[in-house]
C-alpha cells in the first residue's frame, strides 16, 4: 500500500537523504515523535527546539503504527544521556497507528529494505536515461517538486501547497475502505504500555497527543466501534 518507487520522489537525492536517515538513524536527540502521516506533515519539531531548547526529531512514517517494531527503531533516535538529562518520547495517536494496518509499518520495511547499506542506492547510466523518457514519471516529479514540499532534517515533511480536492476526495475513498477492514488488535495498546512502563523506568518521559482531522475523517472514524477520540 505505502509502496516508494526507485527513483527518489519529488526532492531527488535531497529527499533520499531525508528517508535514509529515517531508516537508519545517526544522530541522537532529547526529544522524538512518533506516529503515521499525520506527524510527519503535522509536526515541526523546530518548534519546540527554539521553545525548550532541546534537540528534537519527527520519526514518524507513512502508514506508521505504534507498535515494538518501530519503538525498538525509535530507541536508536533516543539520547542514552544520564538520568538528569530531558528524554521524552511523544506518540501520535490515530486510528491508523493503532490498526492492523499499522501495524504492518509497510513504509518502514520499504525504507529499511532500500536503505540496508546505510547510504543512497546507486543507479546505472541506462536506467537513468531511460527514466529521463518516462513521461509518467516527469509529470510526478513535475507535482511533488521542490515546490509543494521540504524534506527538513528534523524528520519534518512540510508541504507547501494545499490538497488538492481531486486528491481529498481520493484520500476520503481510501479511508472509507481502510476503516470497514480495519481490526485492532488488544496486542498494539499492550505493547504501547509495555514500552511506556519500560521508558518511565528509565527516566524517559512518555507524552501523547491526536492531531486533529477533517470532519469528514472524523466522522468516518466515530463510526467505528471502540473509537472515541
Amino acid at each position: 500500500m505505502w509502496k516508494i518507487r526507485q527513483s527518489d520522489p519529488g526532492g531527488g537525492r535531497a529527499e533520499g537523504k531525508y528517508w535514509l536517515e529515517k531508516s537508519h538513524p545517526k544522530q541522537k536527540y532529547n526529544i522524538v515523535f512518533l506516529g503515521d502521516s499525520r506527524c510527519v506533515h503535522g509536526v515541526d519539531p523546530a518548534y519546540l527546539e527554539k521553545r525548550a531548547g532541546l534537540p528534537a526529531y519527527n520519526a514518524a512514517f507513512f502508514g506508521g503504527g505504534l507498535n515494538r517494531t518501530i519503538f525498538e527503531h525509535m530507541e536508536k533516535k533516543l539520547l542514552k544521556g544520564s538520568s538528569a538529562e530531558v528524554r521524552c518520547v511523544v506518540l501520535s495517536l490515530s486510528i491508523v497507528t493503532l490498526s492492523s494496518i499499522g501495524e504492518k509499518n509497510e513504509h518502514f520495511h520499504q525504507l529499511s529494505e532500500r536503505y540496508k547499506d546505510k547510504k543512497m542506492p546507486k543507479e546505472s547510466v541506462i536506467k537513468m536515461l531511460f527514466k529521463t523518457f518516462d513521461i509518467k514519471e516527469v509529470k510526478v516529479l513535475w507535482g511533488r517538486g521542490l515546490s509543494r514540499a521540504v524534506c527538513h532534517s528534523n524528520g519534518y515533511f512540510e508541504l507547501r501547497r494545499p490538497v488538492r480536492e481531486r486528491s481529498r476526495r481520493r484520500a476520503l475513498r481510501y479511508y472509507d475502505g481502510f476503516l470497514k477492514s480495519a481490526e485492532f488488535p488488544p496486542r498494539i495498546m499492550k505493547d504501547i504500555l509495555s514500552y511506556t512502563r519500560k521508558w518511565r523506568e528509565n527516566n524517559i518521559s512518555v507524552l501523547a497527543f491526536h492531531i486533529p482531522s477533517s470532519p469528514e475523517l472524523q466522522a468516518m472514524a466515530e463510526k467505528v466501534p471502540g473509537w472515541d477520540m
